[in-house]
């Protein structure tokens, strides 16, 4: 796993956020940071294990996504980080006239969240398998 660990730090060091959704790897990213996808396509399938497993540390990644309680600056499991951080705008919107304290919270959360997401204008990408795996 220590390869795969040295990959997901060049990957985090080149500007490419990434996250796992179901089967799929999702990467974006700066385009010159292309050859470290392809190394990753050629690793899609025990990167997306070592993930699920426990065995590759998610703090690797740039957003923790989870399935059960959520905390601060983490991803709800299914969605992506953009689409997480809009969800908790409107949540925020929507507590504003009763629950201004929360309504606070969240969008300090998406704020954080917003932070991290790098500013490109290219779409995530999905990482496809290249052999083996």
């Amino acid at each position: 796993m220590g390869d795969l660990t040295r990959l997901l730090d060049e990957a985090k060091a080149a500007g490419l956020v990434l996250w796992p959704a179901g089967d799929k790897l999702m990467i974006r990213g700066p385009r010159s940071a292309e050859p470290i996808v392809r190394k990753m396509a050629v690793r899609k399938a025990d990167i997306l294990r070592g993930l699920r497993t426990g065995m590759l540390p998610r703090e690797r990644l740039a957003f923790n996504f989870r399935q059960d309680v959520l905390a601060f600056g983490d991803i709800a499991a299914g969605w992506t980080p953009a689409d997480w951080r809009d969800r908790l705008r409107y949540l925020a919107e929507r507590c504003d006239r009763y629950r201004p304290d929360l309504a606070r919270y969240y969008r300090r959360w998406a704020a954080d969240i917003d932070a991290r997401l790098p500013k490109y204008e290219t779409p995530p990408v999905e990482v496809a398998n290249t052999g083996n795996g």
